[in-house]
């Protein structure tokens, strides 16, 4: 009957009015989770591990029913410095016996970083039922379900933000799990994007690096 209720709910995003990247008729398909509302159904405590949404897209989230969801989030500011910290970890792990696990472990959500170890900020909060938790893009993100819980959610970007997509890192399983229509759709979109936007926004060295890239263009790159 609770999954059922759902329906009443889902013209929230529809209200939301936004243009967005994730839009089926900017995607020209269907994705679910994406261009579609899904529905996320915990049938106990449970984890989901540290991550971004996909193509650094934004969420929007909402808390139907049952326990408490229990948030961690690392603002976009801080995305590179956490990244790298993880990195640095999570090589000092095993990783062929863990089942799912890559190189790339914010692609999957299956390694869990506390905040305390990462030592970067962030924030931690409960979302209660009736509760809607926005994730910005690129904001790295746990969520610890207490108990058996009915959510929803969907990934969304206003139209104004597609340079936040250019800089998603994608890992040698682009093309497994459902992830290749998408993966082509991005590529479509920000063919047009200048190659700075590539550079996350939380990279320190990105004023030279662009500095850089002007060189190489122009030919200054040539030893005289």
């Amino acid at each position: 009957q609770k999954i059922a209720n759902i329906q009443s709910h889902t013209n929230l995003f529809s209200m939301l009015n936004i243009n967005s990247v994730t839009d089926p008729a900017s995607l020209d398909t269907i994705l679910y989770g994406v261009t579609e509302p899904t529905c996320q159904l915990a049938c106990g405590p449970s984890m989901l591990a540290n991550h971004v949404e996909h193509h650094n897209f934004a969420s929007v989230n909402i808390h139907h029913h049952g326990f408490v969801k229990e948030w961690e989030v690392i603002p976009a500011s801080m995305y590179l410095k956490a990244v790298q910290k993880m990195e640095l970890l999570q090589s000092e792990l095993t990783l062929p016996p863990l089942t799912g696990a890559c190189e790339l472990c914010l692609t999957h959500r299956n390694i869990f970083f506390p905040l305390d170890l990462l030592d970067v900020g962030g924030s931690r909060f409960n979302q209660e039922p009736g509760d809607i938790v926005i994730v910005h893009p690129s904001a790295i993100h746990t969520v610890k379900n207490h108990g058996q819980n009915l959510a929803e959610s969907r990934n969304v970007l206003p139209l104004e933000f597609k340079n936040h997509v250019a800089s998603y890192k994608t890992c040698k399983h682009w093309g497994t799990y459902g992830g290749e229509p998408l993966q082509l759709e991005m590529e479509r979109l920000t063919r047009d994007l200048p190659i700075t936007d590539f550079i996350h926004e939380s990279d320190p060295f990105k004023e030279y690096k662009i500095k850089l890239l002007k060189q190489i263009q122009t030919g200054g790159n040539q030893k005289k």
